[in-house]
């Protein structure tokens, strides 16, 4: 049985998909440390998924095998951190995997293999991380395979210019702005959760929206995130192109009233 060392990432779901669909074919090593403080020989492959950091140059040019990655977007597009969830903010119609060869620049190398899925309107950040899972598990073991056996032919990236880079995304990236607009919240709605949820802040103390949906109001908002409307379980506020409706439990409804503005 041939040999992989896995270098992931301990909090994210697909680096743990991944490990366990290598396990079925192959003798899989998960490290944690760095890798230039490891020995790294009596290995066939080096497979990287999720590991938020790069693998040395030092390291790559003295291996005897290659290290690739599985990187969650068709590259050369979205390369960097987040790529899922800024496929949903840049309003993309697809977005995928993309298996490739690990070099000294951050998702840079050849590819070995792409697939794709349609990201629909109704998709959230959970949702399409469900699509990605599905094509991980569909393809990873088989590309290995294929590319262990010599049946692969590397394709160059080809960049054109318009690529998006994404950067890491903290808690304050989460903000929702009511300066922006409806789509653009809802967006932003759809493409936060896991670790940060979309929220705003009223005076001091943080409120976190279950859902956000587009809503109608017959007359042109005069400012920017006020609230204007409260139900049993929701308050509508104004946006830049009109009203969004922000759903939540009932308790945490007590504190907002209409007439108030939202930070």
């Amino acid at each position: 049985m041939k040999k992989i060392i896995f270098i992931g990432n301990r909090k994210s779901k697909w680096s743990f998909i991944s490990y366990e669909v290598l396990q079925k074919n192959y003798d899989v090593t998960w490290i944690d440390e760095t890798p230039d403080l490891l020995p790294l020989d009596g290995f066939d492959l080096g497979v990287s998924v999720a590991y938020p950091k790069l693998i040395p140059k030092s390291v790559l040019d003295n291996l005897n095998y290659t290290f690739i990655n599985l990187h969650a977007s068709l590259l050369p597009d979205l390369k960097g951190h987040a790529p899922v969830n800024w496929a949903i903010l840049m309003d993309k119609e697809y977005t995928g995997i993309t298996i490739h060869i690990i070099d000294e620049i951050m998702d840079n190398g050849p590819i070995l293999f792409q697939d794709k899925t349609k990201i629909e309107k109704d998709d959230t950040i959970s949702t399409l991380m469900d699509k990605i899972y599905s094509l991980i598990i569909d393809n990873l073991n088989q590309v290995v395979t294929d590319y262990l056996d010599g049946k692969i032919t590397l394709i160059k990236q080809n960049p054109s210019g318009d690529e998006f880079y994404g950067w890491r995304r903290y808690e304050i990236d989460s903000k929702i702005n009511f300066n922006s607009t409806q789509k653009e919240i809802i967006q932003l709605a759809k493409a936060s959760g896991f670790d940060y949820p979309i929220f705003f802040d009223l005076n001091g103390k943080k409120f976190y929206p279950k859902s956000v949906k587009i809503t109608k109001i017959n007359w042109t908002p005069a400012l920017n995130g006020r609230i204007v409307r409260r139900n049993k379980d929701f308050v509508t506020v104004s946006v830049r192109d009109g009203f969004v409706d922000l759903y939540f439990d009932e308790t945490e409804l007590n504190d907002l009233t209409p007439g108030i503005f939202l930070e």
